[in-house]
C-alpha cells in the first residue's frame, strides 16, 4: 500500500520583494485567520506554520476566543501521542527560516532561541516543533544540520539541492538518509533528512491560489475522475524517488492559503476521489492529511536503515551552470552590519547574564 501524505502548508518569507509589513498586512494574516477557520470545518484537515515571527504577530492581534480555538487545534490528540498531532503544527519554529551558507552560527542559534522560546511560552510541550523545515535557502550546510540534531529535532527536510545531486538521488532512490553533520561529535549530530520531491511546491497542475501560481481547474464531480488519476501518476512517480511505502506531498507555495477555504474544499474532494479510484481500479493506493511529523512515524515504522551523508549541499543550481552564489558576496556593507551587530548583542547578552548572576549571588548572601 502506497501512503500519500498530504501536507498543506504556505512559505511566508519574511521580507522577500516587499518588506515583512507589507508581506504581513497583505497576505499572512489572511493566511493564518482563514487557515484556523477552514480547519474548524474538519478534524481531518491539517496545517504546517515555520515562520514565527509573523505567527506571533498574528497572535498579538487575536481576541481571546480566537486563541481559545487555535489552542485547541494545536493540543488535539497532544497529550497521548509521541509528536504534536494536532490539526494545527509548528515546523522549524525559528523566528525566520534563515540562510544556511552566510549566516554566523551564533545568529542561527539566537533566532532559533527566540522562535522556539516564544511557542514554549504560549502553547507548552504541543507547540513544540519536531522537525526542522528549510525548503527555500538556496544549499544546505552541515553545521547547519548538525546545530538542528543538537536543538533537539528528529529530522530537517530540505527544499533545495543542486539539480545533478537531486536527479542522482532520485535514480538512487536516496533522498532520505542520515545526515552524518559533524563528525568532531559524533552521534550527537546525526539528523535524518528528507529532500521533498517538488522542492515544496504541489504536483503539476495542483495549485489552488492565484498569488503563489497560476490557479489551476478545481476538483468538482465532472473533472474528478480526471484529476484523480493524474494526481495518482504524479505521487507514484515521486514514490519511485523513496525507499519506503510513504510519500509526502506538499500542497502550498509561496504566500499560499490566503483564501484557505479553495485549498481545503479541492483537497477534500481530491484526497476522496483518489481514495474512490484507487480502490475502484484496485491500485493499492490511499491518501490522507498529515504532517511532516506524522510522516516521519511512518517511516520509523517501516523499520529500516538509512544510507549516511556527509558533505554539504553547496553550492546551489537550480539548472545545469545556473549557480545561486552572488549572495555570497553582495551586499557586503548589509553583512557587516549584521556581523557586527550580533557581536554587540553577544557581548550584551553575557553581561546580562553575569550581572544577573552577581544579583543572585549577592541575594543570597546573609
Amino acid at each position: 500500500m502506497l501512503n500519500v501524505h498530504v501536507v498543506c502548508h504556505s512559505h511566508n518569507d519574511v521580507g522577500w520583494t516587499e518588506t515583512p509589513d507589507v508581506i504581513y498586512s497583505e497576505y499572512v494574516q489572511d493566511i493564518y485567520s482563514s487557515v484556523t477557520d477552514a480547519l474548524h470545518k474538519s478534524r481531518d484537515r491539517k496545517y504546517v506554520s515555520a515562520e514565527t515571527a509573523f505567527f506571533e504577530r498574528w497572535w498579538q492581534e487575536q481576541l481571546p476566543p480566537r486563541r481559545t480555538s487555535v489552542r485547541k487545534l494545536i493540543q488535539q490528540e497532544c497529550a497521548a501521542a509521541v509528536s504534536n498531532s494536532g490539526q494545527l503544527e509548528f515546523v522549524g519554529g525559528g523566528w525566520v527560516q534563515s540562510d544556511e551558507a552566510t549566516t554566523h552560527y551564533s545568529a542561527i542559534v539566537d533566532q532559533m532561541t527566540l522562535g522556539l522560546r516564544w511557542l514554549n511560552d504560549t502553547f507548552g510541550e504541543c507547540g513544540r516543533p519536531r522537525v526542522a523545515w528549510q525548503i527555500d535557502p538556496y544549499g544546505h550546510s552541515r553545521e547547519n544540520a548538525a546545530l538542528f540534531a543538537q536543538m533537539g529535532f528528529d529530522a530537517v527536510f530540505l527544499g533545495r539541492v543542486h539539480v545533478a545531486d537531486k536527479e542522482y538521488r532520485r535514480k538512487q532512490r536516496s533522498l532520505e538518509f542520515l545526515w552524518n553533520a559533524d563528525r568532531n561529535i559524533g552521534s550527537a549530530a546525526d539528523l535524518f533528512t528528507s529532500i521533498l520531491p517538488n522542492v515544496y511546491m504541489p504536483p503539476r497542475g495542483f495549485c489552488f491560489d492565484k498569488y503563489s501560481c497560476t490557479t489551476d481547474a478545481d476538483i468538482l464531480a465532472y473533472n474528478a475522475r480526471t484529476r484523480a488519476r493524474e494526481f495518482m501518476d504524479a505521487v507514484r512517480e515521486y514514490a519511485k524517488y523513496y525507499d519506503t511505502r510513504n510519500v509526502m506531498v506538499t500542497m502550498g507555495g509561496d504566500l499560499a492559503y490566503t483564501k484557505a477555504e479553495t485549498w481545503f474544499d479541492n483537497i477534500d474532494r481530491l484526497i476522496s476521489s483518489v481514495n474512490r479510484e484507487a480502490s475502484s481500479s484496485g491500485v493499492k493506493l490511499q491518501a490522507f492529511y498529515s504532517s511532516p511529523s506524522c510522516y516521519l512515524k511512518a517511516l520509523h515504522a517501516a523499520n529500516r536503515s538509512w544510507p549516511a551523508h556527509t558533505r554539504d549541499f553547496l553550492p546551489y543550481a537550480d539548472r545545469p551552470q545556473f549557480y545561486w552564489t552572488g549572495f555570497y558576496a553582495s551586499r557586503p556593507c548589509l553583512k557587516r552590519y549584521a556581523r557586527r551587530a550580533n557581536g554587540f548583542l553577544q557581548v550584551t547578552s553575557d553581561g546580562v547574564a553575569h550581572s544577573d548572576a552577581k544579583q543572585a549571588h549577592c541575594a543570597t548572601r546573609p
